[in-house]
């Protein structure tokens, strides 16, 4: 019996023990994660990726002031919100393609092609607008507050709009709107030459980077301007 007594008092107090240790354990708080360590870590080729920059803020969807006010207050000339008389288009071009030596039928074409020859039309954040007079394309263009529009028979981009800091209202203006376009597309012409490339380019901007809407944009104006050359030839007949 006392040999038996000697084997069992040694296990029991071991389980005594180590449900003592477990018990301590389960309540003990943890330690605290500690940082790797770098040194290590960069000499592995395992450096930690840096902090992620914050994300750029979204650019104001707002127009400078003086363009988006600029249709209240008309200057004098264009007060009157005059109807414009398609048969000025033709000395009109004529006159600007001097200026600026730009083919006539080229400005003839670009403007057919970018507004059928309306002098108010109107493409506000690529949705086109055809109002029937100047009036309503100012009133389209205040209401909605677009990002980007261009304005009149030549299409002038807001771009230019705000570099040289110009009244919409003046924009608008059949003699101002193509002598605009003339100059655009002369700074083209001095790039690219008389090619289409140079045509692409009053579209996009830069030929080169949208190759393939430059080109196809510049198909559609020859098209026009074959037309033309066919209707003139017809007629000296």
């Amino acid at each position: 019996m006392m040999r038996f007594l000697s084997i069992l008092y040694p296990v029991i107090f071991t389980l005594i023990l180590l449900a003592s240790m477990n018990l301590v354990r389960q309540h003990a708080p943890k330690p605290a994660k500690q940082a790797p360590n770098r040194t290590l870590a960069n000499r592995a080729g395992l450096t930690p990726a840096p902090p992620k920059a914050p994300a750029p803020t979204e650019p104001s969807a707002t127009l400078p002031d003086h363009v988006l006010h600029a249709p209240v207050d008309l200057p004098d000339q264009a007060k009157e919100l005059r109807p414009y008389d398609p048969s000025r288009l033709a000395p009109l071009l004529n006159q600007v393609s001097r200026e600026f030596d730009v083919p006539a039928p080229l400005l003839w074409a670009i403007a057919k092609q970018e507004s059928s020859h309306n002098p108010w039309a109107v493409n506000m954040d690529g949705r086109g607008f055809l109002p029937r007079t100047k009036q309503e394309a100012l009133f389209a263009l205040h209401l909605s507050r677009p990002r980007s529009y261009d304005l009149g028979m030549m299409q002038i981009n807001s771009f230019w709009v705000r570099k040289y800091r110009l009244n919409p209202a003046d924009v608008l203006e059949p003699e101002i709107n193509v002598r605009l376009g003339a100059f655009i597309m002369r700074d083209c012409l001095d790039r690219h030459g008389l090619t289409w490339k140079a045509i692409g380019a009053y579209h996009t901007g830069d030929p080169d980077r949208h190759a393939w809407r430059a080109y196809d944009y510049a198909k559609r104006v020859l098209s026009h301007y074959l037309k033309l050359k066919k209707q003139s030839e017809g007629q000296g007949k």
